[in-house]
Formats: C-alpha cells, sequence, structure tokens
C-alpha cells in the first residue's frame, strides 16, 4: 500500500487507493462499482476503530516498523467485497455459505483463509 501512495504517515488515502483499484479490480465489470464504497466503509471503519489508533512499531535495526492499519484495511476489503459478491460471479457451494455465514459472525477473513496478506 505504500508504494501506491494508499498509506502514507499512519493514515490510509482513499483517493490513492481507488486510484490504484481502478486498473485491477475496480476494472471488472462485475466488481468496479463496489470498489469505491467498499475502500470508503473500510477506511472509515479502520479510522473509527480505537484498535488501530496505536502508534506504529518503531523499526529497529533487526526488523521495519510496522502499523496494523494496511492489515486491517486490507482484511476489510476482502471481508467487504466477499459478502457483497455479485451474483455472475458467485459460487454457490456450501463452502462459500459457510464462510460467508463466518464472516457475519465477525470472523476475520485471513483466519478463516489461513493466511495474511499477500506480500
Amino acid at each position: 500500500m505504500t508504494e501506491t501512495g494508499g498509506f502514507v504517515n499512519n493514515a490510509l488515502n482513499t483517493d490513492a487507493i481507488k486510484k490504484s483499484m481502478a486498473t485491477t479490480l475496480g476494472a471488472d465489470p462485475n466488481f468496479g462499482s463496489l470498489v469505491n464504497g467498499a475502500v470508503d466503509s473500510c477506511a472509515r471503519q479502520i479510522q473509527n476503530d480505537p484498535a488501530y489508533s496505536v502508534a506504529p512499531i518503531s523499526s529497529s535495526p533487526d526488523r521495519a516498523g510496522c502499523s496494523f492499519i494496511p492489515q486491517g484495511f486490507v482484511n476489510c476489503m476482502y471481508t467487504t467485497l466477499f459478502k457483497s459478491c455479485p451474483a455472475a460471479v458467485w459460487t454457490e457451494s456450501s463452502d462459500c455459505q459457510a464462510l460467508k455465514t463466518k464472516l457475519d459472525s465477525g470472523c476475520p477473513f485471513f483466519l478463516l483463509m489461513g493466511r495474511g496478506p499477500r506480500q
């Protein structure tokens, strides 16, 4: 997110995120109309959650500093887009319904998928 300007000075830049996503998922006619709303909604959610208001972890000689804001935002995006998946691309299966039910109950997408954000 920092490479595209979507995360600068420990804050989300929704304009830069939208611009970046317009050429990827936002270019997909099935998801294009959902992307900007999901970006705004997730940015608001992260910015209003006191858990994300902590100072970022400082860097040290053996590791880079980091913030939990980007991971929380990306997790929210995955969750929001999965739960709002357009019918044209939705796979109707018991596994997809089970995942949607778990997400509706508040389970984090990355935890359910067994991985963190892509590097």
